[in-house]
């Protein structure tokens, strides 16, 4: 798939259109993990020939409009993008706030050097997450604490 030419004419339909959203949950988790594990020079290509189209239309609702946990798993793309974190985010605001659980996508944010390379790009994200509920207390607690942490690394802004 992520070698195809054109997933999403080909490919992507079909997941959408027959999938469950236990499917496409799982792919864009998927897509999470491959991301984390891939050379950051073969990132744009694939950024740029199929996944932030992807989910651009998947936003407006082209084929079915993205769950809560297709969102939040897509967020988790964001740690691992590189220098398109910024196009990605923008992407990504563009969503609504969702109900975040326990994952490592702020363990990863935490340790991206990307929150110190794009300074407001990192403040942005933090305050969308902010607006993000979170699925019981515990994991609100280690949303703040784990967000506190990602603040106190960030460069003063002008």
């Amino acid at each position: 798939m992520f070698y195809a030419d054109h997933p999403t004419q080909d490919l992507l339909p079909v997941l959408v259109h027959d999938g469950t959203v236990g499917d496409r949950v799982g792919f864009a988790a998927y897509v999470g993990n491959f991301l984390r594990t891939m050379e950051s020079g073969a990132k744009r290509p694939i950024w740029k020939c199929w996944r932030k189209r992807y989910r651009q239309q998947r936003l407006v609702g082209v084929r079915a409009l993205l769950e809560d946990r297709e969102i939040a798993k897509m967020l988790g793309w964001l740690a691992h993008l590189g220098g398109m974190l910024d196009e990605a985010l923008t992407v990504a605001m563009r969503g609504p706030p969702v109900v975040l659980d326990y994952s490592s996508f702020l363990l990863a944010l935490r340790a991206s050097k990307l929150m110190i390379q794009f300074p407001e790009t990192a403040a942005q994200l933090l305050i969308y997450l902010c607006d993000c509920d979170c699925v019981c207390v515990c994991v609100g607690e280690y949303m703040v604490a784990n967000l506190a942490r990602i603040a106190k690394r960030l460069p003063l802004l002008p």
